[in-house]
């Protein structure tokens, strides 16, 4: 880019001029259109953090109330030798 004072005042400086201011406006815009897409898409990926967390405090919950009702009905000791027996398949 030329340096203020030192290009000589020609209608061809002055058309180069512009398009140079048309070239940096139309970067800008370009750019600004990036940056509105790219907060757009972080808004995005943050409600879907948000319900990912939503749906596992939910889940968390549900795993505890029948945690604490399979210690009521079982005893503490039991359920303690009933989580060391193998997996089975759970269905919810």
């Amino acid at each position: 880019m030329a340096k203020t004072g030192q290009t000589a005042p020609t209608r061809s400086n002055l058309l180069r001029l512009q398009h140079e201011v048309e070239q940096a406006r139309a970067g800008y815009e370009l750019l600004d259109h990036k940056r509105e897409v790219i907060v757009h898409e972080l808004l995005q990926m943050l409600d879907d953090a948000e319900h990912s967390v939503h749906e596992a405090e939910t889940r968390f919950h549900v795993a505890y109330e029948a945690l604490i009702e399979a210690r009521m009905r079982m005893g503490a000791e039991r359920l303690h030798w009933a989580s060391l027996a193998p997996a089975a398949e759970i269905r919810a």
